[in-house]
């Protein structure tokens, strides 16, 4: 890795953002990946040897899987949301049962159809 180390590559255990062995929440994969891009946007392509432009290709192909698997759990729980607020909406708090309410709320929330 010295050799690396001139073209802006900074050798760290593990990944970037990544605790050894921890599973990463959202905010911090969206930290790695801000920074990781910082980083590469600092170096000129051109200038990189092939074997670090395929190591930061693999990296960003990681990190972009990552950022889209994120945007993917936040649309399920953004329709859940929808769903609960749709039951709200349409609830009568004078007639309607309130248990059967929260047993509905407590399906959506739990994934459940």
């Amino acid at each position: 890795m010295p050799a690396l180390q001139g073209h802006g590559y900074r050798s760290r255990p593990g990944r970037p953002g990544r605790d050894r062995g921890g599973v990463m929440s959202a905010d911090q994969r969206v930290t790695a990946a801000r920074d990781y891009l910082t980083d590469a946007r600092k170096r000129s392509v051109d200038q990189l040897p092939p074997s670090l432009l395929m190591r930061e290709c693999a990296e960003l192909r990681r990190l972009l899987g990552h950022a889209l698997g994120m945007l993917a759990d936040r649309q399920a729980e953004a329709g859940r949301l929808a769903e609960i607020r749709a039951v709200l909406a349409r609830f009568d708090w004078e007639f309607d049962d309130r248990q059967l309410a929260l047993e509905e709320i407590d399906r959506i929330a739990g994934g459940e159809q």
